[in-house]
């Protein structure tokens, strides 16, 4: 009898648990996609909510999507619990269980349809440059092409495609590379990989493929990576410090800080001249916002004297100046440092804009002592 009262409890936790996850997912991409949550998001761009209004009401969203998948998943279990007509069970469990696989696969290996309702599509802009034998070379960027846009990009004279994709990248980019590698054969078109990984370690290979593409080739050559954002455009920012032309870095699928609320370490303060008051960034807010050429100069005032700051410091270092951003460090030890405060200042007119000063964290004393005396 204990061993059947264990069996039937099992049994309902698994099917709760299973039957939660089934529903939570596609209700879950879908509020990510085109539903509550991306509505929430535009909704806090359009009317410039305040940081945290934003992040509670997402976090409220999440919560009652979690919830009503509970409470669904337990009518469900309920159902199933009782005696019943098992044929309607199992048509239950085949249908949610379809849902459930489909929404995985459109995730994971269908990017067209992941990039159209997410609102994603890039508009196509191009970079043109010399190559190192006087020749053209253009890159035109993009997100993950078809079949059917392969075809016409050989069909209109592209001497190739680039694609950043990586394996390491799971689920979904592995399985891209293949139907990819694939569909460039079918279209005859020639597929050049530079796997980038999207976060800023990892890519000191891929920089140095990116720079001998861009003065060996000649041709017009189509770019992407998954949704034609971040890494695209940290290809374009490495093309264009070679001296590629007629590009906008502005472009209107770069990520900017402007659109945040918040960094992960804490807030941030945009004051006048597009000068930024910012915590010690990401990874991810690295890869996102300060290497794809939407920041001019980044200014530390960590403290090279000071043992756990010098970590920061040259991680910081290694990563702007592999990717060609423009790196400044002036200590600032506390509010009452006048001197180096006052160095900050006078170099904000020489330093491109924009431009980004952080300690570690935006809570320090400091940041009010620099809001106010640049915002004068």
């Amino acid at each position: 009898m204990k061993k059947k009262i264990v069996d039937t409890t099992t049994y309902k936790i698994f099917l709760l648990l299973y039957f939660s996850l089934a529903i939570f997912f596609p209700i879950g991409l879908y509020a990510l996609l085109s539903g509550p949550t991306k509505w929430i998001a535009e909704a806090a761009l359009k009317n410039s909510w305040a940081e945290n209004t934003e992040k509670v009401i997402q976090r409220f969203t999440i919560i009652g999507l979690v919830i009503l998948s509970l409470f669904l998943a337990r009518l469900i279990q309920h159902y199933f619990s009782k005696k019943g007509s098992k044929i309607i069970k199992w048509s239950i469990f085949v249908f949610l269980t379809a849902v459930f696989l489909s929404s995985v696969y459109v995730f994971s290996f269908k990017p067209e349809y992941f990039i159209s309702l997410s609102g994603n599509e890039m508009k196509i802009q191009s970079q043109t440059m010399n190559t190192s034998n006087g020749v053209n070379i253009e890159f035109v960027f993009g997100a993950y092409p078809s079949l059917i846009e392969l075809k016409r990009l050989k069909t209109v004279g592209y001497a190739g495609v680039v694609s950043l994709l990586n394996e390491i990248v799971v689920p979904a980019e592995p399985e891209l590379i293949k139907q990819e590698e694939a569909n460039a054969k079918l279209a005859g078109i020639e597929l050049i990989r530079i796997p980038m990984l999207p976060w800023v370690s990892g890519n000191n290979t891929s920089i140095e493929q990116i720079r001998q593409l861009a003065k060996t080739k000649q041709g017009k050559y189509f770019v992407h990576c998954y949704l034609g954002r971040d890494r695209v455009n940290v290809f374009r920012k490495i093309v264009r410090d070679m001296g590629a032309k007629n590009t906008s870095l502005l472009a209107d699928n770069a990520r900017h800080i402007d659109e945040l609320k918040r960094f992960e370490r804490g807030a941030y303060f945009k004051l006048k001249n597009q000068i930024y008051l910012t915590p010690f960034p990401t990874d991810d807010e690295f890869f996102g916002y300060f290497i794809n050429g939407q920041i001019g100069t980044v200014v530390s005032l960590l403290n090279p004297a000071d043992k756990e700051d010098t970590v920061w410091i040259a991680r910081e270092e290694k990563i702007l100046s592999r990717y060609g951003v423009q790196y400044v460090n002036i200590p600032v030890v506390s509010k009452d440092d006048k001197v180096n405060i006052q160095r900050v200042k006078d170099s904000l007119g020489k330093l491109k804009k924009p431009l980004v000063i952080h300690k570690y964290s935006s809570s320090d004393p400091i940041y009010n002592e620099l809001i106010s005396i640049i915002n004068k």
